[in-house]
């Protein structure tokens, strides 16, 4: 297939694997247009230098294809998921973290819960962080070594600051919108102009977003002295930058929440706050891990973050994990990392 593609398509095929910069450089040379076709990558990344013209192209949809949004926000969409999974017999279980994955003979077999409750299972699929899953999840001597090297090796990806916003206004400003200071970007999203349930008739709800690369992560710790105060004040400035595109913004707001690195690792569970899984330029974990019936789901693995991204990996799973390859006795290979 890829050679076919590559007599197909020879021109995509020089370029794909290539950092998406040098397109940038070799085409684009206004400064505002170059501004625009680099400010789209912060979906996948801080570090553009760090992505191929393969990480970006698909990013392009949004302004080509339409994007949509589900109805009553994301929260829409992980409710059908899981109304789904119980008309199939499935359980939810909420506020249960996990302890361990509990693995006999080479074999995944269960999970046990931080409640000392153990669930066995046919298969086990993680949707956790990929490095805690190997590092923390399970015990070493049931990895191999150069292998469980690799996952404590594995870099986490940026993180982020947030402020949720409810206003008794409406901004005058696109359902989008991006604004460039001091080197950060700063995205608002009035996501009422695309949704009008999310908020009454003349309220908006509006999400301030801003990545924080790595470096600034370990400044975010829920038990350290000041952090309520400390996350009020960087909202406070994210709120100060919205000012620009919103004047009188403070004036307005009847909600407000924050969310820090420290609230994206407590929720979601992702190494140091990270919130694209991986940091790019990183060869990812295999789906299918050096433990039989084990098996990796989301973000860390192909084909990457996103939305789209993360239900292609879980879809993917769903076929590995089909009756047939219950029944077979497949033993890890390394050819899975290899392909990856």
């Amino acid at each position: 297939a890829r050679l076919n593609f590559a007599r197909q398509r020879p021109h995509a095929y020089y370029w794909m694997d290539r950092p998406y910069l040098s397109l940038i450089d070799h085409y684009i040379h206004d400064a505002r247009l170059r501004q625009l076709l680099t400010l789209i990558t912060n979906y996948v990344s801080d570090d553009v230098t760090a992505l191929t013209v393969l990480d970006v192209a698909p990013l392009f949809q949004y302004y080509f294809e339409n994007p949509r949004y589900p109805c009553g926000g994301s929260q829409a969409f992980a409710n059908l998921l899981a109304e789904t999974i119980r008309q199939h017999g499935g359980t939810i279980r909420l506020r249960a973290a996990a302890k361990r994955i509990v693995v006999e003979q080479g074999r995944a077999v269960g999970v046990e819960l931080a409640n000392g409750e153990i669930h066995q299972a046919q298969a086990v699929i993680s949707n956790a962080d990929a490095r805690r899953t190997f590092t923390e999840l399970i015990a070493p001597e049931h990895l191999p070594p150069d292998f469980l090297q690799c996952m404590a090796d594995l870099k986490p990806s940026t993180s982020a600051f947030m402020v949720f916003l409810g206003l008794d206004c409406v901004p005058d400003i696109e359902p989008v919108t991006a604004i460039h200071a001091g080197g950060r970007n700063l995205w608002m999203a009035v996501t009422s102009k695309v949704d009008t349930s999310l908020a009454p008739a003349g309220h908006a709800s509006v999400t301030l977003s801003m990545l924080l690369p790595q470096s600034e992560v370990g400044e975010w710790q829920r038990k350290t002295p000041g952090y309520v105060q400390h996350k009020r004040e960087m909202g406070d400035r994210l709120i100060d930058m919205a000012e620009r595109a919103i004047p009188g913004l403070r004036a307005h707001i009847v909600y407000r929440q924050e969310a820090s690195p420290a609230t994206f690792t407590r929720f979601a569970w992702p190494t140091s706050g990270a919130i694209y899984g991986l940091a790019a330029g990183q060869r990812r974990p295999p789906m299918k891990a050096p433990v039989e019936r084990l098996y990796l789901v989301g973000s860390n693995v192909f084909p990457g973050p996103g939305i789209e991204a993360v239900v292609t990996s879980g879809a993917t799973a769903a076929n590995l994990l089909c009756p047939a390859a219950l029944s077979s006795d497949c033993s890890p290979q390394d050819n899975f990392l290899r392909r990856s």
